[in-house]
């Protein structure tokens, strides 16, 4: 610490005239009015150098603490930030035209039997869209949780013994994206 450093420089100087002017009053080369101000000019640069230390030691504490606030501000502002959203665009293979709340309740218990009651709460899967007749849709999930939710969509033919396979065919950051890619992609 610099201050603290200075604090100690300035300390020893003051001592040393302190001394010296102690010196100069007992070998009788100053008078006693002349070592009584000397002397109390000293103790006003004691105090004077004390005060000063303590100011820049509080202004230093209060810097480091203004850095620390912000970075936890910033630590902060990025765990409450609004999670981004993924856009999947899948289509399923299946035998018989599956309904929407047939694919709505497919997604969700893939998701809830893979990764736990928690970890479906933080993928917040959702479905957006699904056409009947073309049986592509889009499912909605943050951005961090894409690949667990093509995970568990992968798994749906284990779960339904194959019988239902939901596939992949794109994933977006925005919705509007996503419903374009529905009008445009099949799979063959």
């Amino acid at each position: 610490m610099n201050a603290l450093k200075l604090f100690i420089a300035v300390l020893i100087v003051e001592l040393m005239f302190i001394t010296a002017t102690t010196s100069l009053f007992i070998f009788g080369l100053i008078d006693l009015p002349v070592f009584a101000i000397f002397s109390v000019l000293a103790l006003i640069m004691l105090i004077l150098t004390f005060t000063l230390f303590k100011l820049i030691k509080m202004i230093i504490i209060t810097n480091r603490t203004i850095v620390k606030i912000k970075s936890e501000k910033l630590k902060l502002k990025e765990v409450l930030r609004k999670p981004r959203k993924r856009y999947i665009v899948f289509q399923i293979v299946s035998e018989k035209t599956l309904k929407t709340e047939e694919v709505k309740s497919l997604i969700n218990s893939l998701i809830k039997e893979t990764f736990g009651l928690i970890g479906s709460g933080n993928i917040n899967a959702k479905l957006i869209s699904y056409d009947e007749h073309s049986m592509k849709g889009i499912i909605r999930c943050v951005h961090t949780y894409k690949d667990a939710v093509l995970f568990a969509l992968a798994l749906a033919s284990v779960k339904t013994g194959d019988k239902v396979n939901i596939i992949p065919l794109k994933t977006t950051g925005t919705l509007r994206k996503a419903r374009e890619i529905v009008k445009t992609l099949s799979i063959d």
